[in-house]
């Protein structure tokens, strides 16, 4: 049996062959990545840090929120997730989700780790140390 991912069913499948829809829509091929952040952490960029952080690459799309309400709808949502602060949803973290990477802003991981985040091996953990390393 050969299986065929497809978004819409456009005419007859051939015999033995079967399809499986998306989980999820997907208007384009870019990714969705969430920033989230309190409004203080914004204010301490600059605007040209600001417009990088919010469109770094043609194939990806980044949303931000300046709280933690905002930040929980929209992640539902989100590939990738670069965050300080506000603490990823358990429910985010199950195989079903889109979410795939989660990205800590602060130099570790510590805050923002949980028990759901320790066991989701299908999501990559990683910590902004190096840019905070004194040269």
């Amino acid at each position: 049996m050969v299986l065929v991912l497809v978004d819409d069913l456009k005419g007859e499948l051939s015999e033995g062959i079967s399809y499986v829809e998306r989980r999820r829509p997907v208007p384009d091929d870019k990714q969705t990545i969430l920033i989230g952040m309190p409004q203080g952490y914004w204010n301490i960029l600059d605007e040209a840090t600001a417009d990088r952080l919010l469109d770094p690459h043609p194939g990806l799309r980044v949303e931000h929120a300046i709280d933690q309400e905002k930040f929980a709808e929209l992640a539902r949502n989100a590939d990738g997730i670069m965050v300080i602060k506000f603490g990823v949803d358990p429910e985010l973290l199950s195989r079903g989700s889109r979410l795939r990477w989660v990205h800590s802003l602060a130099a570790g991981v510590d805050a923002l780790m949980s028990p759901e985040l320790g066991a989701a091996e299908h999501v990559a953990i990683t910590a902004s140390k190096g840019p905070h390393v004194r040269r």
